[in-house]
């Protein structure tokens, strides 16, 4: 005995007569978002804003800081770096979330910044970059 009858039928029924069925449904058809329509942001793509000054250079970093923006991150410390700042800055109140390219790009920055004997200083870390860096022992480098 079947007790899926209008299943049965329509998986060996094909393709075609499945996407009938589909089409004579009650569901609504998919939204359409038009290029004028105002599409929310995703707060998890990454951000950075700098400004620059005679003896400092800072930069905040919101979003995440990931795999995937590890490289445009890269760039902009490469930039940072060669303009020789004494002071790097990262505010890091709204980075939400960091993984190992995050780090290592920050790291990296770390490193470059106090072998041209400048000094770089992380503030405003918190929720899972924070776990991040305490697991790391960076915590320790960066004064957290």
């Amino acid at each position: 005995m079947n007790h899926f009858p209008k299943l049965s039928s329509a998986l060996f029924a094909g393709p075609s007569a499945l996407l009938r069925r589909a089409r004579a449904s009650s569901f609504p058809p998919p939204a359409i978002v038009t290029p004028d329509e105002v599409l929310v942001e995703d707060p998890r793509e990454m951000k950075v804003t700098r400004v620059d000054s005679e003896t400092e250079c800072r930069l905040q970093i919101t979003g995440a800081l990931d795999v995937h923006s590890a490289p445009e991150i890269r760039a902009v410390f490469d930039a940072v770096v060669a303009a020789k700042r004494p002071l790097v800055v990262l505010e890091l109140d709204g980075l939400i979330m960091l993984d190992s390219s995050g780090v290592g790009a920050i790291v990296s920055l770390f490193k470059r910044v106090k072998a041209s004997g400048g000094h770089v200083v992380v503030k405003g870390v918190q929720a899972q970059p924070l776990a991040v860096c305490k697991l790391l022992k960076l915590d320790r480098v960066f004064g957290l």
